[in-house]
């Protein structure tokens, strides 16, 4: 009795081999050999937002995702002294200032007293891989809530999305925010 090649290799499980090998094949390579990885996951840049429980200042770190990637540059500006208190921002009517640009480095932090804050982050990741830019322009406001406060925040940014109110506690603090990937915005 002769067997068919089906009941070695049923064509479902072969099809999705075949599709697997082909995917491998086609997906760009995240780690280069150089030792600096291609832009994409890995070299994500995040904001970090810390409201200390208590205290009247925001702590803000912009960092890469996981591991500790080398930005060419990474550029913020600040904008204070607006009205907003959780409803939309008048994005135009902001004045950028109070700006912290580095260059070759892994990570920057900055903090604010004021309240509400807005922030425009830049940070450009340059490798032999490829160069990518990671942005976003959001605004940061500590209003009363039942728990006692709230961090609220709002984007400008097409694909960066803060969270929903935040309670300032030391079990919802820090908070992450993945910046998008786009153009610069105001910050120069």
């Amino acid at each position: 009795m002769r067997r068919d090649w089906s009941e070695y290799a049923p064509w479902p499980f072969v099809g999705v081999a075949v599709l697997l090998v082909i995917l491998i094949l086609v997906t760009p390579i995240l780690l280069s050999t150089s030792g600096h990885p291609a832009p994409g996951v890995l070299t994500e840049a995040i904001l970090v937002v810390d409201r200390v429980p208590g205290g009247n200042v925001t702590y803000f770190y912009v960092v890469a995702y996981g591991e500790a990637i080398r930005y060419a540059g990474i550029q913020v500006g600040l904008a204070v002294n607006f009205s907003w208190n959780g409803g939309s921002v008048n994005w135009s009517g902001l004045r950028w200032s109070e700006f912290h640009n580095a260059s070759d480095t892994v990570t920057v932090s900055f903090n604010s007293s004021s309240d509400p804050v807005a922030v425009n982050v830049s940070a450009s990741y340059v490798s032999s891989a490829g160069n990518a830019l990671y942005v976003g322009e959001l605004a940061f406001f500590v209003g009363p809530s039942a728990s006692g406060s709230d961090v609220y925040s709002v984007s400008a940014t097409a694909g960066v999305f803060p969270p929903a109110p935040t309670p300032v506690s030391n079990a919802t603090q820090p908070f992450y925010i993945i910046l998008s990937t786009g153009k610069a915005g105001v910050v120069t």
